[in-house]
């Protein structure tokens, strides 16, 4: 039995799934077996350094391993699909990315939120500060809340009809 509280548990399978993404090849969890990670060693490179950063408390934005986990996944999908390396994408090539996102069929926000990483990880590697580089700062990535407003909720009257 381990001696690991929760929290412990959980940072420490984060640990590990952060060195799956960074080495040659990942372990698929889902389907526990190993599967060719296509990112090429200066993709990996890049981010193993951002990972340093994140883990480091370098932006003081992220500050859970498992966020961190979530990043990298995110840019690593961003590395697969644009196959070059990250200095050299265009504003075009991440217009195919956004566009590739909302064709899986996954939700807006879900898209909006990978999107959002997406700028933030091009500030920090273009070290621009609080300022995007050109080619993220036009995006305007916005998880719309689908909470429902009091004023749209039927009045009694409507609901006595």
């Amino acid at each position: 039995m381990s001696n690991l509280t929760y929290k412990e548990s959980i940072n420490e399978g984060c640990l590990k799934r952060i060195d799956s993404i960074l080495k040659k090849k990942e372990v698929d969890l889902s389907k526990r077996v190993f599967k060719e990670n296509l990112l090429s060693a200066e993709q990996i490179k890049v981010l193993d350094d951002y990972k340093n950063f994140c883990v480091g408390g370098g932006s003081g934005r992220i500050k859970s391993l498992s966020t961190t986990v979530t990043a990298l996944c995110n840019m690593k999908t961003l590395g697969e699909f644009i196959k070059k390396p990250y200095k050299e994408v265009t504003r075009k090539d991440i217009e195919r990315f956004s566009a590739f996102l909302k064709m899986s069929g996954k939700k807006d926000a879900y898209c909006a939120s990978i999107l959002i990483r997406v700028k933030s990880f091009y500030r920090w590697l273009y070290k621009t500060g609080e300022e995007y580089p050109a080619v993220v700062k036009w995006m305007k990535p916005q998880i719309k809340s689908e909470k429902i407003k009091f004023d749209d909720l039927p009045s009694e009257d409507d609901i006595k009809k």
